[in-house]
């Protein structure tokens, strides 16, 4: 079922809510503290919830929550069922049927910015969750603990950076910058921070911006050809005195990147450090006519290429991102899956086999030619540029 992203959570997680099923004349907050509502009732009455809210409306929030934690077992929406093996998306929480009626109210207190009210409830919320194998309420209170006690979820944070979801990895990323002094947690925030490749770099970039902690690894990646990830991580360096490094490449950005955005957050960057940089011209498009290129297949969805004694097939899903698999007869003996791959196109120039990926969606859009290649070591299929838009295949 579709979901929509609704921004109540910020920092470390995000959330995902389930569509509503009708419009619900009943959103209000007597519903949201009624037991007696239903889950269509309970996600529109926790839209209602806004902030400054009124004193009276968070004390009869915080009492409800305090009314949950009395009884045997957390209650749900009535309309709740088979809510044994429901798990949150990574670390995003997830508004759904099974998710606990305390767990609603914990989000309706942290709409209206009021958890500081509950924090001692919080904390019993967490280890009732624990022993009753709530995995969707665990997120929703280890979320709000985490925005009235940082600290106290420290591990948790530790433990995400070993996540398989960038995302997920690049909240904790910056959950711990407040707690890099401590010597267990530096070392293997470093450590995640450098092992990030393609896409994942922007988002970790983007989730860090100005950190002065990142800087080293920032220091690294000005190295990289990704246009996305240089216009993220440059302002990082607006602060003086840039080493000798820092001051080569942004002349060398500035005058010669073919992206504009980065030639020009160079120059913006080498103006705070008292640089003269001028940014460089647009480059000449390529003369394309001499190339043997074939398009081999195109498709929103599938594309298969063939490439020596293998077949290469791009699966594409949009915005919940694909795959790059090789196989040779019925055996798959390679695949790259992950968010950001979108394959839309298969190009041969001579013998080279190239994946054009890309995505438009909700006024965004991003793109990236794979190379699939069969090395010694095994296949491959490695990112060699991201583009300023998604792209088309061109025969």
């Amino acid at each position: 079922m579709l979901r929509v992203l609704l921004a109540v959570l910020a920092g470390s997680g995000a959330v995902k809510m389930l569509p509503k099923h009708t419009g619900s004349s009943r959103a209000n907050l007597e519903t949201l503290l009624s037991a007696q509502s239903d889950y269509d009732a309970m996600y529109g009455s926790l839209e209602t919830v806004r902030k400054p809210a009124d004193p009276k409306e968070l004390d009869r929030l915080a009492s409800g929550l305090r009314l949950e934690l009395e009884q045997v077992k957390l209650r749900r929406p009535f309309d709740a069922a088979n809510c044994a093996n429901a798990r949150p998306n990574g670390c995003s929480t997830t508004i759904e049927p099974c998710l606990s009626r305390a767990g609603f109210l914990v989000l309706a207190l942290q709409q209206a910015d009021a958890l500081e009210r509950v924090k001692a409830e919080l904390a019993e919320l967490q280890a009732r969750a624990k022993a009753e194998n709530d995995a969707l309420t665990a997120l929703v209170v280890a979320e709000a603990i985490g925005k009235v006690d940082p600290a106290a979820v420290v591990d948790l944070q530790m433990e995400r950076l070993s996540s398989e979801d960038p995302f997920c990895r690049a909240g904790a990323l910056k959950a711990l910058v407040p707690f890099l002094d401590r010597r267990e947690v530096k070392p293997k925030w470093l450590a995640a921070l450098r092992a990030a490749r393609g896409d994942d770099r922007e988002v970790f970039a983007r989730a860090l911006e100005k950190s002065k902690a990142a800087l080293p690894i920032f220091d690294e990646w000005l190295d990289v050809e990704d246009w996305t990830v240089l216009v993220e991580i440059l302002p990082a360096f607006a602060e003086p005195p840039p080493s000798a490094h820092v001051q080569a490449r942004l002349r060398e950005l500035a005058a010669n990147h073919w992206s504009r955005d980065v030639r020009e957050a160079a120059v913006r960057t080498g103006a705070t450090l008292g640089l003269a940089l001028e940014t460089g011209p647009d480059r000449p498009n390529p003369d394309l006519s001499k190339l043997k290129l074939t398009e081999i297949s195109e498709s929103d969805r599938r594309v298969k290429a063939p490439l020596g004694d293998a077949q290469v097939v791009g699966l594409n899903w949009g915005e919940w991102g694909g795959s790059i698999e090789v196989f040779k007869g019925e055996e798959r003996v390679f695949e790259s899956r992950t968010w950001w791959r979108n394959p839309h196109a298969a190009v041969k120039v001579r013998e080279r086999l190239f994946i054009l990926e890309g995505l438009r969606h909700l006024g965004v859009s991003h793109g990236r030619i794979t190379e699939v290649a069969k090395t010694p070591s095994g296949w491959t299929a490695e990112v060699l540029a991201v583009l300023p838009d998604a792209p088309r295949a061109c025969p």
